[in-house]
């Protein structure tokens, strides 16, 4: 019994060490802990961890706060461009130049009619196939005009040959008598042979209206193949316009009872819109015969506008106008 108590008292001097060292790390850890409650406490995000070790340990994501999806929505609606407005649009294509403009000429009327004269008497009568501007004083006309077309130059209508006054006519109008043993023609304006595709149209064409004193020579010579050739002009570019009339100076002299006047020569303006290349060109004849060339007689537009005071073609756009009345080339028509 005696020796069991010894055992006894020499574990428990081995024990009382480790327990006295065990209550003094407790004492300093109570201590410690008394100042500085925190230090010893595990972050939650181990306790996760602890709690949690299948987890996988990621690195937290921060979120910019334009990739929130409201913000985002916002922030492409003003970075993505309009689809009325390209964010780099073109630059405007450059304006086209006169010379580059299309125009559709045959939206353009009224061509066979030049400017209102105010200088001198006009009466416009339209009839069937041309318009005539007709001057009571001086009993013939300020010109005549009309278009001739490819089909119409194959009227094959009979010359009527009668001459007769114009209904239309208001004031006085040349007879048959003024013209009798005068020594001149009663030379067409607009000939009947452009009139040949209506029988009405080619009995108009016979009206004193049309009708200007010419020179036996002029009218069935020079003019004649002129007239010849605007038929093959019509028909070779689909339809041409045709303006007319006579020249007056301070020396013509008049014909018969009514006094028609006679004049010092005649004008002719052709201009060409429907080909590829629109082209205007003048002719130039004294009141006599000539054995010359009819290309001898060619001249600008511009050049009968000077001297007649008429003003033709003027519906035409201003940068066109001035560029085919203002010269012509004679290898585009002859």
């Amino acid at each position: 019994m005696a020796k069991k108590k010894i055992q006894q008292k020499k574990r428990f001097r081995h024990i009382l060490p480790i327990a006295l060292s065990i209550l003094v790390v407790i004492l300093i850890i109570g201590l410690i802990h008394q100042h500085n409650p925190h230090i010893f406490r595990t972050p939650l995000n181990k306790v996760n961890e602890i709690l949690s070790p299948q987890k996988e340990n990621k690195k937290p994501t921060t979120v910019s706060p334009a990739e929130i999806p409201e913000n985002k929505k916002k922030r492409e609606e003003k970075t993505t461009p309009s689809q009325s407005k390209p964010a780099s649009p073109l630059p405007p294509a450059p304006a086209a130049s006169k010379k580059q403009e299309s125009v559709d000429l045959r939206k353009i009327k009224g061509l066979t009619n030049p400017v209102l004269l105010t200088d001198r008497p006009e009466q416009i009568i339209t009839h069937t196939g041309y318009t005539v501007s007709y001057n009571s004083k001086w009993k013939v006309a300020n010109w005549v005009g009309y278009e001739l077309t490819r089909t119409e130059t194959g009227g094959e209508e009979k010359r009527t040959n009668k001459f007769v006054t114009d209904p239309q006519v208001k004031g006085a109008s040349a007879t048959d008598s003024d013209y009798r043993g005068s020594g001149y023609d009663r030379g067409h304006l607009a000939p009947a042979a452009d009139m040949a595709w209506s029988p009405v149209a080619m009995k108009e064409s016979f009206y004193f209206s049309n009708m200007t004193p010419q020179a036996p020579n002029l009218n069935r010579g020079i003019w004649k193949s002129l007239e010849d050739k605007v038929r093959k002009w019509a028909d070779r570019d689909s339809a041409i316009i045709i303006i007319c009339g006579p020249v007056m100076n301070d020396t013509s002299k008049t014909i018969g009872k009514n006094k028609v006047l006679v004049p010092a020569s005649f004008y002719k303006v052709i201009l060409s819109p429907y080909g590829k290349t629109p082209k205007a060109i003048g002719f130039l004849f004294k009141n006599e015969g000539s054995l010359q060339t009819l290309d001898s007689f060619a001249v600008s537009v511009d050049s009968i506008e000077k001297l007649t005071g008429i003003d033709f073609f003027y519906q035409l756009p201003d940068s066109l106008e001035s560029r085919i009345e203002g010269s012509f080339q004679l290898n585009q028509w002859f």
